[in-house]
């Protein structure tokens, strides 16, 4: 990672993103894990890298190296018994999963791992380095009733309860089961909700599916690498991202040397993701140091002005690490200017005013779906943003744009729209 990228980081926050680059990741100097011997500074290191869900991933690295073996004992002990819990939890996870894989596989169901799911059997070596929180699989529609009714003969029960299983068909793309252990299965037809201004081709996905050895002699479908990177840039346009779901993005280029670009950028533009997949292929090459190709090549030069204008002053790695109320402007405003036309950008400011009254089956789904816990009939005062968080962003706009007006007139601010041109040239990796 060069100067200027780790320069904006606080320590903990910069080491772990350093160990997470490919080729750096096992090779930290000593300078770098001497401050872990600090009980502050390894608390904080420690909750950065679960909070960002690389822990496993850098403990798998980190640990046979020699350096680590220069760290204090209470240190090593600490780590050493963190690796160990992920790695039980990762064969719990395992297991789970491929009871879960071969059940519907056994019932003709067609199961697709997602996400992590497929990734663990891909592109990471060990379960420990790349957590799942449940498993995603995308089913044929017509085989979605059978799935579930398997499911339930192993003990899973639809959430919230399954007298919104209705509501889920007609207002969202999958359906949440969970089991006595906790374990989460979400059952999938689409990989877009109805409302969307993205749309991932479930049909696509199953044509390009990679078939993989599994238990029983069955065999587990995944998507092909282009279709689960373009997956992983859909997460990433609608969620809050963290560094885990670029690291995906970072393996995934690096495990497949064939990685067939001209084909992504296709099925982005198809899929209306075409701004989404060129921010966040900027943000990855700026961050971990992806090898991209030219994003001319993606299409660069139809991206908004706006949206290129926008990353020519964000600072990624205070973006990507600080959780702060103006990265978080700087979220919204960017999820903004991701949307493929002016009529989906200004539904989507529309929905920053928020909803009032009395929600229905749509919003409740919605709700559940970022862990709100409600049902038809509640009354909802306020939900997702208000007229002051409208203000605030229509405030962060003027700011950035005064920085851009400012910035024109010295030679130093003006390096910083080194980007805007540069997101039209061939993209280099960081020494």
């Amino acid at each position: 990672m060069t100067a200027s990228t780790t320069a904006t980081l606080a320590q903990p926050a910069a080491l772990v993103v350093s160990m997470c680059r490919a080729g750096g990741v096992g090779t930290p100097s000593d300078d770098q894990l001497a401050p872990l011997a600090d009980a502050q500074f390894l608390h904080d290191f420690e909750h950065y890298a679960r909070r960002e869900r690389v822990f496993g991933l850098i403990l798998e690295a980190l640990t046979p190296t020699s350096q680590f073996a220069e760290l204090p004992d209470s240190v090593q002990s600490h780590l050493l018994q963190s690796l160990r819990h992920l790695r039980h939890q990762g064969v719990f996870w395992d297991l789970q999963c491929e009871q879960v894989v071969t059940v519907l596989a056994a019932a003709e169901c067609k199961p697709l791992l997602l996400k992590g799911g497929a990734l663990r059997r891909t592109v990471y070596a060990s379960p420990a380095a790349r957590p799942v929180a449940d498993l995603d699989v995308l089913l044929p529609k017509e085989r979605v009733d059978a799935a579930i009714t398997r499911l339930e003969q192993l003990g899973y029960s639809i959430e919230p309860s399954p007298d919104m299983r209705a509501a889920y068909e007609a207002h969202h793309f999958h359906i949440v089961l969970r089991n006595a252990q906790g374990f989460i299965v979400e059952v999938h037809w689409g990989l877009t909700t109805p409302h969307s201004a993205f749309r991932l081709d479930p049909d696509a996905f199953f044509d390009g599916a990679v078939l993989l050895d599994g238990a029983a002699d069955l065999p587990v479908r995944v998507p092909r690498p282009e279709h689960a990177f373009l997956h992983t840039v859909g997460q990433l346009a609608i969620e809050y991202p963290f560094i885990g779901r670029l690291v995906d993005l970072d393996r995934l280029v690096r495990a497949y040397p064939r990685f067939d670009w001209n084909y992504l950028a296709q099925a982005a533009e198809h899929s209306r993701l075409g701004n989404a997949l060129l921010l966040w292929t900027t943000v990855l090459h700026r961050m971990l140091g992806t090898p991209i190709p030219g994003l001319r090549e993606l299409g660069a030069e139809g991206m908004s002005p706006l949206v290129r204008f926008h990353l020519a002053l964000l600072d990624v790695p205070s973006f990507m690490t600080l959780r702060t109320r103006r990265s978080s402007e700087a979220m919204v405003a960017l999820r903004l200017w991701q949307g493929p036309n002016g009529g989906s950008r200004f539904q989507e400011f529309v929905k920053l005013f928020g909803r009032w009254g009395r929600i229905d089956e749509e919003a409740v789904v919605l709700m559940h779906g970022n862990g709100v816990m409600m049902r038809p009939g509640h009354v909802l005062h306020r939900h997702y943003k208000g007229v002051k968080d409208v203000l605030r962003l229509v405030g962060y706009q003027a700011w950035l744009y005064g920085l851009g007006v400012v910035a024109a007139f010295s030679p130093r601010g003006r390096s910083r729209f080194s980007l805007y041109s540069d997101l039209i040239e061939p993209a280099r990796a960081h020494p």
